[in-house]
């Protein structure tokens, strides 16, 4: 291996430095390639020349960071495309109708409501039952962009979710007639008149 690092000219300490601070231009430039170039040649007028003249090392070292990133770097970027980032264990059914939300430490009810309502009877809805409307951060913290199918939302844990619009207890700023709210059948955050009717689902 020290042989082989040798012959192509480069320490693999001295240029660890070069390499993290050319990282995320190469990564780009390896992706634009990728798009590009499906077939994700290193060809005469592809990659190899391309990526040379942006960070403006020799052929050897080029090869070096390719490799690198081809080992590092490359299943990186399918890990950071991944549509989950937390645990499917998060949602805990504590019984009596309830839902803790182990991350924010939430408690959802776990039904949505029967009937669609308006803005303020949404908040006197939730309010009568010892509860509050969730402000649009906390309302979109349920959407699972996972899910293939209905409600994207935990299934499990939330089941029978109608695939609608659910009202936050967010207004729009400088507005007291728009409320924000979330559509569980896209993930899809907006803003709506509050004599709209939609969904309410209650947290505490």
């Amino acid at each position: 291996m020290i042989r082989l690092f040798d012959h192509i000219g480069i320490s693999l300490r001295a240029n660890c430095v070069r390499l993290g601070a050319a990282f995320a231009v190469a990564l780009k430039e390896l992706e634009q390639c990728k798009l590009e170039q499906p077939a994700f040649r290193a060809s005469k007028s592809g990659l190899i020349p391309r990526a040379r003249r942006l960070l403006g090392v020799r052929r050897s070292t080029y090869l070096a960071c390719a490799i690198v990133l081809v080992l590092v770097a490359w299943p990186l970027m399918s890990l950071r495309a991944a549509p989950r980032c937390y645990p499917t264990t998060r949602f805990v059914v504590q019984g009596d109708g309830l839902v803790l939300d182990t991350l924010t430490q939430l408690v959802w009810q776990q039904q949505a409501s029967s009937t669609i309502l308006n803005w303020p009877d949404a908040q006197a809805y939730c309010s009568s039952a010892g509860f509050r409307l969730p402000t649009v951060k906390e309302l979109v913290s349920l959407v699972d962009l996972t899910v293939p199918s209905g409600a994207m939302i935990n299934q499990t844990a939330f089941p029978g979710t109608p695939a609608e619009w659910f009202w936050a207890s967010s207004l729009e700023v400088g507005s007291s007639g728009f409320a924000w709210s979330v559509d569980f059948s896209s993930g899809t955050v907006l803003g709506g008149t509050v004599s709209s009717s939609l969904r309410v689902r209650c947290v505490r």
